[in-house]
């Protein structure tokens, strides 16, 4: 006998698959991509910012339990470890050009460190969050794998980390177009 699968049963076969979940990642992005190059690269177009929110939207509109779309898009999240570890690459090679300028980068890096984990713990806790939100805000400054590598060592949720670790890196990239442009910045 010959059955002829419904476009019902199609669907529920290819939203349960973890490729699929890779598929709207993908895409996501691409569409995020595109809208930030037609904006003209508007900061407020950010491409990272429109794939979240296009990701949510359509695994919470198609029902799609978090925990299958993680089995697909963990592929994304392995390589985001290779991709921080690949920016030592460019460090390594302008290394030179930091020669004599080491104190002063030391001094900033500390510094901008110390004042982005005491704002960010000391707001949390004005407003009554709770240890568990106020301890993965320690970490939340630096890339999203390492974040995630120190709240494990910290005893705080990795996941919660992450999410505000890739919050204030897109928060920094739509606001420092418009505040480097409001000090006068012209070298990119």
């Amino acid at each position: 006998m010959n059955e002829k699968l419904s476009i019902v049963e199609i669907w529920v076969y290819l939203s349960g698959s973890p490729l699929f979940a890779l598929f709207i990642t993908l895409a996501a992005y691409q569409i995020g991509l595109s809208i930030y190059k037609a904006t003209k690269q508007n900061p407020l177009a950010n491409p990272v910012a429109i794939a979240i929110i296009l990701v949510a939207s359509m695994i919470q509109f198609i029902e799609m339990p978090y925990s299958t779309y993680f089995e697909g898009a963990q592929f994304i999240h392995f390589l985001l470890g290779s991709a921080t570890v690949s920016l030592a690459i460019p460090i390594y090679r302008g290394l030179s050009s930091l020669k004599g300028r080491s104190l002063p980068l030391l001094v900033s890096l500390l510094a901008g460190g110390l004042v982005s984990i005491i704002s960010a713990v000391n707001i949390a806790k004005l407003f009554g969050a709770d240890s568990s939100i106020t301890g993965a805000m320690y970490p939340k400054s630096v890339t999203a794998p390492i974040a995630m590598g120190i709240a494990e060592r910290i005893g705080v949720s990795p996941t919660l980390t992450a999410i505000f670790a890739v919050t204030t890196g897109i928060l920094g990239a739509i606001l420092a177009p418009f505040i480097l442009n409001a000090l006068g910045m012209k070298a990119w």
